[in-house]
């Protein structure tokens, strides 16, 4: 990490991002807490080159997030507070990926890590192809 949230959509603003995504794994007190969610702006005005808003990169991200680790889909949870979701020209997104407070998804994620980063590395690289796809 290292840079300040409040920085990051500077940071994408600059280097004229087309889209933005945090990757982070969720945590609540409760063990029974499970499942995949994206966070997004639904109000933000961020975009791609294609056009699309957050809300539909989100869809995309959620979609292939669940696919990947196979956890209950959370869906889309409206965060426009969030400081990464804020001021961002690009189409942003925040992935939790899993909850590290619940057991059986912690073993996943830690017993399935290669994995999962290969498949985010996958969504950062063709995003742009399979949104054309979808157009």
């Amino acid at each position: 990490a290292g840079v300040a949230n409040s920085k990051r959509p500077q940071i994408s603003n600059k280097f004229n991002s087309d889209c933005f995504l945090s990757i982070h794994l969720n945590f609540w007190e409760s063990p029974s807490a499970h499942g995949t969610e994206t966070e997004v702006n639904k109000s933000g005005k961020g975009k791609t080159s294609l056009g699309m808003g957050n809300t539909e990169y989100a869809k995309i991200i959620q979609k292939y997030m669940q696919r990947a680790t196979g956890f209950t889909d959370r869906g889309l949870t409206d965060r426009a507070h969030l400081a990464v979701l804020n001021n961002n020209k690009a189409a942003a997104a925040l992935a939790e990926i899993g909850f590290l407070s619940n057991p059986t998804e912690a073993k996943a994620l830690k017993k399935n890590k290669k994995k999962y980063e290969k498949v985010f590395t996958m969504l950062l690289f063709t995003l742009p192809l399979s949104t054309q796809n979808q157009q």
